[in-house]
């Protein structure tokens, strides 16, 4: 395995029951220095945890490896581990480099700055490659956030062609052709929706779609960045309550942190919002990239 060029600290496994053991105790972690950052009265963001890797290195994969690209927000990273680790068991080597020190995508993208988002995450995808193990190609990547591929097609034109990326865009678009049914309601961060990651696609395929008025993207915002990036429950309950109290239909999932905030929900909430929930189709990128993954 090449040398990392950053301090990580890594854990390795090879069943993936104990990865997703190893999983459930860092959310724990996460949560408890959330909650103490928030008792002393600081703000709570992906940059103020650490940068960590996790690896499934099972003794007989059968597929190529995957490489997952967390930490934007790390609860979302470690839930996107853990269910590739789900999905494949110990037929696949799988990657979690949670780079949590990446900047703000959103931030990056109102301020019009490209470089440094671009430069940071070549360098922590190369660095999650770096870690892979398997001598098995194409390794495939998916980087779980929706903002991140704002950046990623000038990153992976400095890649080698046995790096494969699996766009969370290109899975949705596929999925929203094969459905043909009503306009789904796209719901992701500001950055996102700013720099038109998904609706210049859905427009280029002629797929008709919806975005939320600025009130619920300004509520949205705050469930996504008060709530479930702080780890911070209450917040990120309420705060979607407010967004997905009234909604029906299809909605597209354009930001890692919103399936978390549903079931967040559907725990929480009241039976009438708990009714709710269930009329909503929820078309989850993260979902469907893992299973093309799978393909």
């Amino acid at each position: 395995m090449a040398p990392a060029s950053l301090a990580i600290q890594s854990a390795e496994f090879v069943e993936s029951t104990a990865a997703i053991a190893a999983i459930d105790a860092y959310i724990a972690r996460l949560s408890a220095t959330a909650a103490g950052r928030r008792l002393r009265g600081e703000e709570v963001r992906d940059q103020d945890f650490p940068v960590e890797l996790f690896a499934l290195r099972p003794a007989r994969a059968t597929l190529p490896p995957l490489v997952l690209l967390g930490g934007m927000g790390p609860l979302a990273g470690a839930k996107g581990f853990a269910r590739a680790c789900s999905i494949f068991g110990e037929a696949r080597e799988i990657v979690l480099l949670q780079a949590c020190a990446i900047p703000d995508r959103t931030k990056a993208i109102l301020a019009g700055e490209r470089v440094t988002l671009v430069r940071e995450l070549e360098a922590a995808l190369r660095e999650a490659i770096d870690h892979v193990e398997s001598r098995r190609r194409p390794i495939d990547v998916i980087a779980l956030c929706n903002a991140a591929h704002a950046f990623l097609p000038e990153v992976f034109a400095r890649m080698k062609s046995d790096v494969r990326l699996i766009s969370l865009v290109e899975c949705v678009v596929d999925e929203l052709r094969r459905r043909r049914a009503r306009p789904a309601l796209i719901l992701g961060s500001l950055g996102t929706r700013t720099a038109r990651i998904y609706a210049r696609r859905l427009d280029e395929e002629g797929i008709a779609f919806r975005e939320p008025s600025p009130r619920v993207q300004e509520t949205l915002t705050c469930a996504i960045y008060d709530g479930l990036k702080a780890l911070d429950w209450e917040t990120a309950s309420a705060a979607g309550e407010a967004v997905f109290g009234d909604e029906t239909g299809c909605i597209v999932a354009a930001c890692t942190e919103i399936p978390e905030i549903l079931e967040l929900l559907k725990r929480t909430g009241s039976d009438d919002l708990k009714r709710r929930l269930a009329r909503i189709d929820v078309v989850d990128p993260v979902e469907l990239a893992l299973h093309a993954g799978a393909a």
